[in-house]
């Protein structure tokens, strides 16, 4: 992740890129809080609630909406400097971090929940309700915490003419452990879950009952790929510069650096706004699905 530090940082050097980068994050505000709010809206209003693959993307569009409602303050931040109380830089950071960790984990648990369903229907059966509903806020819970230690690292930085919220590290040290933290809890084990269950899903089962709506599976894959081919940029650059630091410290090799980080923020969030897209060719796969519930 560590999204905000370098799209912020980054803002002293071109102001091509940051043109470019407020520009994709205003499209992607402008795109994707009003594609998930009617997603909610729908699913709310249409969908029986006890459907736990719904009640999943209900979360993941939820997620959405809140990281991508901070865009704003980050559009500004690049274009003019953070003005904004240091309070609010801790706090917008810590928004964005939970719908960060909220997200990667419902996309996780949507495909553990598939497998279960359909090779362990009995042992998902007993868990319930309530279960599900424990299992829901235990995901927020852990986003939560796994949140607070990445924003409580984010402050003002900077002069009074030019001031940029961004993340301070003692040490590179301390920096290593951060990635390093933020790629394994954000992306590997994730992936890791995901991989997995698809993996032995479709090496033990080609078609069961619970396969007989095909869109609300395909709607299930689509949103798994996504997030595995908009996150891993990201998450590859984090890897490369904890093992090959020497590549960074130069004022070229970073300002290149920078560059490259700036592609995979904008691919992160442009994941929060094709999501409500992907819903949307599943609708109808949806609907039918949750009237044979």
């Amino acid at each position: 992740m560590q999204l905000l530090n370098v799209s912020v940082s980054n803002a002293s050097h071109s102001s091509t890129a940051h043109h470019v980068s407020s520009g994709m994050m205003a499209l992607c505000f402008s795109l994707g809080v009003p594609g998930n709010i009617l997603v909610m809206v729908v699913i709310l209003r249409n969908f029986e609630r006890h459907n736990f693959t719904l009640h999943l993307m209900l979360n993941l569009a939820l997620s959405d909406i809140l990281c991508l409602s901070t865009l704003p303050v980050w559009i500004y931040d690049i274009l003019h400097g953070w003005a904004f109380p240091k309070a609010l830089c801790t706090g917008v950071c810590y928004v964005v971090y939970t719908s960060l960790y909220a997200s990667v984990l419902s996309v996780a648990l949507m495909s553990l929940h598939r497998y279960l369903l359909v090779l362990h229907r009995g042992h998902w059966d007993r868990l319930g309700r309530r279960g599900e509903q424990a299992l829901v806020l235990g995901l927020w819970a852990c986003a939560l915490a796994l949140a607070a230690p990445d924003a409580a690292l984010f402050d003002v930085v900077g002069d009074n003419s030019h001031q940029l919220c961004v993340q301070v590290t003692d040490s590179y040290g301390q920096k290593v452990a951060v990635l390093l933290c933020e790629t394994l809890m954000g992306f590997v084990v994730p992936v890791a879950v995901i991989v997995t269950s698809y993996y032995r899903l479709h090496s033990q089962v080609n078609q069961t009952v619970h396969f007989r709506s095909p869109r609300l599976t395909r709607t299930v894959t689509l949103i798994v790929v996504m997030f595995f081919v908009f996150w891993a940029p990201l998450h590859v650059m984090n890897v490369l510069e904890i093992a090959s630091p020497q590549n960074y410290t130069g004022a070229k090799q970073k300002h290149i650096y920078m560059k490259q980080r700036v592609v995979g923020i904008s691919l992160a969030f442009v994941n929060s706004c094709l999501n409500p897209l992907l819903y949307a060719l599943g609708f109808r796969g949806l609907c039918g699905h949750c009237r044979t519930q």
